[in-house]
Parts: C-alpha cells; structure tokens; sequence
C-alpha cells in the first residue's frame, strides 16, 4: 500500500498537493457555512423563546418556595424522615435523582433553575422573587447534622431560619 502511495503521487510537486487539500477543506468550508448559520440562527431563535417562556414562569411563580434534594445515600433517608413531614405543604420539593429534577413543574425550567443557582450545594432553598431566584445551601449544616449525630429538629430549625431570611429578602423587594 506504501508503495502504491508513492507511485500514486510521484512527480506531482509537494506544494500542488498541499494547495489541493487545502482547497478541498475551503470548498468544505463555503457548502458548509450555509448550514451552520441556520443552526446558529436556529439555536438563537430556540434560546431567546426559551428565555421569554422561562421568565413567564418566574412571573406566575413569584413568591413560590422550593426545597431540593438529592438521592445521595447519606442524605435523602435523612430528608425524608426528617424534613419533608416538617415542610409547610406550600414549599415545592424537588428531588433531583441523578440530574433529573423530579417535581410537577416544567422539568427544563426547573433545571435552568438549578443550573443558575448561587449556593451551590444540595440540599437547597430557593425563593422565586421579582423574575430572580433566591437561595440557600443547607449542605453544610445538613451534613453537620449527620455527620455528628445531632437532632435532627437542630437542621429542621436552621432550614426555618433560612427560610425566613428568604421571606424576608424577598419581602424587602417591594412584594
């Protein structure tokens, strides 16, 4: 194969071959381009409706509460048995198994939502507040909690606290 390689392009100068690849790439190039502006085109287009209807939903949801939580094994029996009997039934629990959100809303608003949040860190308090979404990462105190075999009544009262600090930021936005 080597061989006929060689004999294929012998006496054709290296630099009419190199012009030769390179004009097929711009060739490439020229039918391609057509093709990625209307994707461009299209992925602007799907972008600025997803944003229209995600901030429909922030304005129909303002004031709404979320509690999220994970599947992590040293965590959701812990959530479970503790904390969501003690949540008041406003609060919307999302459980987030793997990376999917699992809630009643839209699944694809509630994962931007997720995405964008500040405090990273599971379990999470969310306020939807003026278009915005508030938030608070209970991760360290949940896993205080656990880790040193403390009451649990100690995180679901730091969870009142946070949530109150909540209320109160989105109440001092003029709601």
């Amino acid at each position: 194969m080597r061989g006929k390689t060689r004999s294929l392009f012998r006496g054709i100068p290296a630099v009419i071959i190199m012009a030769l690849i390179l004009l097929g790439f711009a060739i490439l190039f020229v039918l391609l381009l057509p093709l990625m502006l209307i994707l461009t085109i299209h992925d602007g287009i799907h972008s600025a409706k997803f944003k229209k209807q995600y901030d429909v939903f922030l304005q129909q949801n303002d004031g709404a509460e979320f509690f999220c939580y994970t599947n992590r094994q040293n965590s959701e029996h812990f959530v479970q048995t503790h904390v969501l009997p003690s949540l008041d039934p406003t609060i919307n629990v999302i459980h987030l198994v793997d990376r999917n959100p699992i809630t009643h809303y839209e699944q694809a608003f509630i994962s931007h939502m997720l995405l964008n949040i500040r405090q990273v860190g599971f379990p999470n308090i969310m306020k939807v507040s003026n278009n915005a979404v508030l938030d608070i990462s209970l991760h360290n105190e949940l896993y205080s909690t656990t880790n040193q075999n403390k009451d649990p009544d100690t995180f679901v009262e730091c969870l009142r606290r946070n949530l109150d600090t909540l209320r109160a930021s989105h109440a001092s936005k003029g709601v």
